[in-house]
């Protein structure tokens, strides 16, 4: 019955054009009975064909309730067996409410059938989650990575604070000897200076200080520079901003160790070693005379910090070189991750086959060692089968990692960036961009609701992922607070921390996109439904 039914969809083209010709009926009265009596030919070919008796064809006929029919309840009448529910009812001996709770049945029944088929899909896609989080973003990662804070290219924001994305990039006594020497001009400019003999002025106070007390001070400090764009510049570069007498001052020692490294302007306000005057006061530094020199070696310092053609050069050079590592280790960790996942899964179909079938598997007159190469043959088959999809998935990391690498040093022009934070972005950046990329370039056939829907599935993914990471923090500090009590927990610290971090967010993923399908955003589910039940009906 219900096959026969069926058969109101394949008319249902055939059932419009009813409607039509009963409405052109209704205006043209010389074709009338002419094509009253087609409409009821076709009306009882299409009761026939629903397996209704044809007394019911007098009851819908197109001069009576077909007629009545809204054109919204015409146009429903052509609608898909996933929204029966709208449709008229044309008449009670049609027995369409039978229709609709037969189809019900059938639905609940089908749904019945299949949910072995779902619980171990989802089983599967729990165990690939879990397995996945635990050897890529939470296992491999911390030793492919060495993340700093602040990324992986020293940016002005950040070393205005101090931190530099390389060891040799930091200001230190090391490189103020090497990079900054000024010895020799600064000897040449304390010469100058000298009023009589062993005797100058200092250039703050205006006081006599003795030469053994005269010191060449740089009016903008090195390591103020240095922070301030100084460190994208070459050894050339450094060394012209050092040696640049516009910036020079002689002034007593005592005054200048003070200073040190401080900017003037804060030097000159500040209450040093909890005196309850600033250093102006205390060291009866005239501004009359400071000001004009400062204001000059500060024109001297702009004229040598990095013009935007240099600072453009350092990040394009730093992020290229970056990036092309990060790409490398990105790369990896998605082609390693991706065998370590298969090799596991093949290995535990192996244990499984033993459990159920016994190690020799009916194999019995081969040796221990025999079934043993076979087996791990097998294995090692399985996963080289996968050939492809590692490479794809070493190409697919590789770029997301460059644009990660790029994307953080962005960030950091403006905020910094913690550890943690740089692993976030890097896996939400390999997450969009696959879901990207499906949208871009799909797999053949897959339509445009398919590929929205899972490319919000990847997103999903890669937000429950950089959560993950968040969590893992408060995982350490707890499993930390721990090993404080019981010592020997430290050596397994960071598996368990990996473990349980791995484990729940593998899990929250697979919950999050279960919640999607059924959620069905995209109404893909829907119509993958309707199209799979009407198939099942085609072989009634």
């Amino acid at each position: 019955m219900l096959a026969q039914r069926h058969q109101l969809k394949k008319t249902g083209d055939r059932l419009h054009d009813l409607f039509d010709k009963a409405e052109e009926v209704s205006s043209t009265s010389m074709e009338q009975s002419t094509e009253i009596d087609k409409a009821e030919v076709q009306m009882t070919e299409l009761f026939d064909l629903l397996g209704l008796n044809k007394e019911d064809v007098s009851q819908v006929t197109p001069s009576s309730s077909i007629l009545e029919l809204s054109q919204e309840e015409k146009s429903a009448a052509t609608e898909t067996i996933g929204t029966y529910d709208e449709l008229p009812q044309i008449s009670e001996s049609v027995g369409w409410k039978d229709y609709q709770n037969e189809v019900k049945e059938y639905l609940i029944s089908h749904d019945l059938q299949f949910t072995p088929e779902h619980e171990q899909a989802l089983l599967i896609e729990c165990r690939d989650s879990v397995l996945d989080a635990m050897i890529k973003p939470f296992g491999l990662a911390k030793y492919l990575f060495d993340d700093k804070e602040g990324g992986n290219v020293t940016t002005l924001h950040n070393a205005e604070q101090g931190i530099y994305a390389k060891e040799n990039e930091k200001y230190s006594q090391d490189m103020r000897n090497k990079q900054y020497d000024y010895k020799k001009s600064a000897d040449d400019y304390r010469n100058r200076r000298e009023e009589s003999k062993d005797i100058f002025t200092d250039e703050y106070t205006g006081r006599k200080i003795p030469r053994f007390r005269a010191n060449v001070d740089h009016i903008v400090p090195l390591e103020e520079f240095h922070r301030k764009g100084g460190f994208m510049l070459g050894k050339d570069q450094k060394q012209a901003f050092a040696r640049d007498q516009r910036n020079y001052a002689i002034t007593d020692q005592s005054l200048n160790k003070s200073k040190n490294a401080a900017n003037f302007d804060e030097f000159r306000s500040t209450q040093a070693n909890g005196r309850k005057i600033d250093n102006k006061k205390f060291y009866n530094i005239d501004n009359r005379r400071v000001n004009p020199k400062y204001k000059k070696a500060k024109q001297a310092t702009d004229e040598h910090r990095p013009t935007t053609k240099q600072k453009v050069t350092y990040y394009s050079t730093n992020i290229a070189k970056t990036g092309a590592v990060e790409a490398a280790n990105m790369g990896k960790q998605q082609a390693i991750g991706l065998v370590m996942r298969e090799l596991v899964i093949a290995l535990f179909d192996e244990v499984k086959d033993i459990k159920n079938h016994g190690y020799k598997s009916g194999d019995r007159d081969s040796s221990f060692f025999q079934v043993l190469n076979k087996r791990l043959t097998r294995v090692a088959k399985n996963v080289l089968s996968k050939w492809k999809k590692v490479i794809e998935s070493f190409k697919d990391g590789a770029l997301s990692g460059f644009l990660s690498n790029m994307v953080t040093t962005l960030i950091n022009m403006f905020i910094k960036t913690g550890k943690r934070t740089v692993r976030m972005i890097r896996e939400g950046i390999y997450s969009l961009f696959k879901a990207i990329k499906l949208l871009v370039h799909p797999p053949k056939d897959m339509t445009l609701s398919q590929r929205a829907h899972e490319s919000s599935k990847l997103m999903a993914v890669g937000i429950t992922v950089t959560a993950g990471i968040a969590l893992e923090e408060a995982v350490d500090q707890f499993i930390g607070k721990w090993t404080s009590v019981f010592p020997p927990l430290n050596t397994i610290a960071s598996a368990l921390s990996t473990v349980i971090v791995g484990i729940v967010t593998g899990l929250s993923t697979v919950l999050i996109v279960h919640l999607l399908d059924k959620a069905d955003l995209f109404h893909v589910h829907h119509d993958n439904e309707y199209e799979h039940i009407l198939n099942q009906l085609e072989t009634l």
